[in-house]
């Protein structure tokens, strides 16, 4: 899956230039694909190999198992390890960088760079084997220190090499959200609505939204003795609330009197009172702002389940904008709305959407609208709905004697 730009010239404002000659980068990606056809996976494949590759060194313990699962839909692979790659700009260098684990071991790993359109090793390491090139700025006994269910990325890192933590920083740019755990996403937006450095623009994003409410704060709020006492809470998980982050997020809304003037302000409780869609939006609020000002990149899975599409699509154009992303945040996410790619929205270029296919052996393929070769004018929406056609369920159950069901038969 790649965000490298094609030579198309629609949407050039749906681009961006790099340091590296004639490669431009897209500013977002749209996934589609029937449910099971790997989308998810992808998902947690890269959510994975990000975690590992930020921590491996530090929060595994010698012999701790990688929590890594196999392809199983083959018996090749089925006990084969699993081998995850990125290639990533890092201010004016292109990196290649890729790990092959099993829930024991780091079996490969390897770090090359390109110059002048050649690639060069920087590290390669085969098992215990490990060759470190003079370009990768580590002591040789750095090797000696990595264990066998560690990244030597990782543990470079954390013995400051300039490469590694240049790397290990891109990496940690990379965020991912559920678009279905609203509730553990709002933390974010909920800390970032008390930063004096975020409030501003934060809350001007999401009041512009026209969600009906006028004004949204956020309060940290602090266990008591009561608290404690009250939902009879063990002492040994008192220390860990009182280091845990919980924030209540309001929103205000005009009270009218009978002839219809305003007399008063009510706050509701986000989570309580305010419906399911926005309080989707909220928690997305904070990692799109972030994103945005940090020019990170943010994946969402589910992205427009319960929004509507003008609000996603707003958002999907705050990414693809020159003047609102001006850092060139990128935005991959996973969605099965169509109304992104019909031909009345106009808002992606072919190499940006995205199809995930399963095919008869459980692989998932994964194709652009431009490797189809999809023309220009072609109805996008009609190309990936006859795509789903192929797989289209058979739900009929008419066959089965269904008169002879009783209500006691159902209980």
């Amino acid at each position: 899956m790649s965000l490298e730009a094609t030579t198309i010239t629609e949407f050039p404002n749906n681009t961006f230039s790099t340091p590296i000659t004639d490669l431009n980068l897209l500013k977002s990606l749209v996934i589609y694909g029937p449910n099971s056809s790997g989308k998810s996976n992808m998902y947690k494949a890269m959510r994975f190999a990000r975690w590992f590759i930020l921590n491996s060194s530090k929060d595994l313990q010698a012999r701790e198992k990688i929590d890594v699962t196999c392809f199983k839909f083959n018996t090749e692979t089925f006990y084969e390890p699993s081998f995850f790659e990125f290639e990533i700009i890092v201010g004016d260098t292109n990196y290649r960088y890729g790990f092959k684990v099993d829930s024991n071991i780091v079996h490969e790993e390897r770090l090359y760079y390109t110059k002048k359109h050649k690639e060069y090793p920087l590290f390669i390491r085969t098992g215990n084997d490990i060759i470190i090139e003079d370009k990768f700025d580590i002591a040789p006994q750095i090797k000696n220190l990595t264990r066998d269910n560690a990244l030597l990325l990782s543990v470079a890192a954390e013995f400051n090499s300039k490469v590694a933590t240049r790397i290990i920083t891109k990496m940690k740019s990379l965020k991912f959200v559920s678009g279905n755990q609203d509730e553990s996403n709002i933390a974010q937006t909920a800390r970032m609505l008390e930063s004096p450095k975020y409030s501003r623009i934060l809350k001007d994003f999401i009041l512009n939204a026209g969600l009906g409410f006028s004004d949204i704060k956020s309060e940290k709020l602090k266990w008591s003795d009561k608290d404690y006492k009250k939902l009879n809470i063990p002492k040994e998980y008192i220390a860990h609330l009182e280091r845990t982050e919980t924030f209540s997020v309001s929103t205000s809304h005009q009270v009218f009197d009978n002839k219809n003037k305003p007399v008063d302000i009510i706050y509701f409780d986000l989570l309580q009172n305010e419906s399911l869609g926005t309080q989707k939006f909220i928690s997305l609020a904070g990692p799109i702002i972030d994103a945005i000002l940090k020019g990170g990149i943010l994946i969402v899975d589910e992205f427009s389940s319960r929004m509507n599409p003008i609000l996603c699509e707003a958002i999907i154009r705050l990414f693809n904008s020159n003047e609102n992303n001006p850092n060139n945040a990128q935005f991959i996410f996973v969605t099965h709305n169509t109304v992104f790619i019909n031909s009345t929205s106009q808002i992606f270029r072919r190499d940006q959407m995205v199809t995930f296919k399963k095919d008869e052996y459980g692989a998932t393929n994964i194709r652009t609208l431009y490797d189809m070769r999809v023309r220009k004018d072609a109805s996008f929406e009609k190309k990936y709905l006859d795509e789903l056609s192929e797989v289209a369920p058979n739900i009929d159950i008419s066959h089965h004697q269904l008169s002879l069901f009783e209500e006691k038969d159902l209980d």
